[in-house]
């Protein structure tokens, strides 16, 4: 019965069968077919780590492939197993490097909204001054709209120094 469970990919349930039958008679040498369900239960676990990985599912691919090369370290399948969890290693490190980066990135643009604000509103002073028809009203747009510009640069300036210690 092993024997049909391993000729059939039960290897397993094939194993368990030679367990049982050197239980019933100790004089069986079925090293042999005990090393073939081992190796027939490591290409098993790798083409599970395979399709996971091609599924997308990095991480659960990952532990896969580390299952195989811990329980079958000596195996062909564990050269195997090294490779496709040194690519999925190398995935999840990527994509945990874009999250903090997307992360990063959302934070600066929210860190640059009030500069952003501060510079809109400068650029209106501006516009005003431009269209105003007094030459005291004009110099009043644009000297607000300079102190707008500076204070935009000053804030502008303490971020870049904070984000440096950073």
């Amino acid at each position: 019965l092993g024997k049909y469970c391993a000729a059939n990919g039960l290897y397993t349930r094939a194993r368990n069968q030679f367990i049982e039958a050197q239980k019933l008679d100790p004089s069986l040498n079925l090293d042999a077919e005990m090393g073939e369900c081992r190796a027939g239960t490591a290409e098993t676990v790798l083409a599970k780590a395979q399709k996971l990985a091609d599924q997308g599912r990095t991480k659960d691919a990952f532990r896969a492939s580390a299952d195989v090369i811990r329980a079958y370290p000596g195996s062909p399948a564990a050269d195997e197993a090294r490779k496709l969890n040194k690519a999925a290693h190398e995935k999840l490190v990527a994509e945990r490097a874009a999250k903090v980066e997307a992360r990063e990135a959302a934070h600066a643009q929210e860190e640059l909204k009030p500069i952003n604000k501060e510079i809109a509103r400068a650029t209106d002073l501006n516009t005003k001054g431009l269209q105003d028809k007094s030459q005291s009203g004009s110099k009043r747009e644009f000297e607000a709209s300079i102190q707008n510009y500076k204070h935009a640069v000053s804030k502008l300036e303490k971020l870049i120094k904070q984000s440096k210690h950073n």
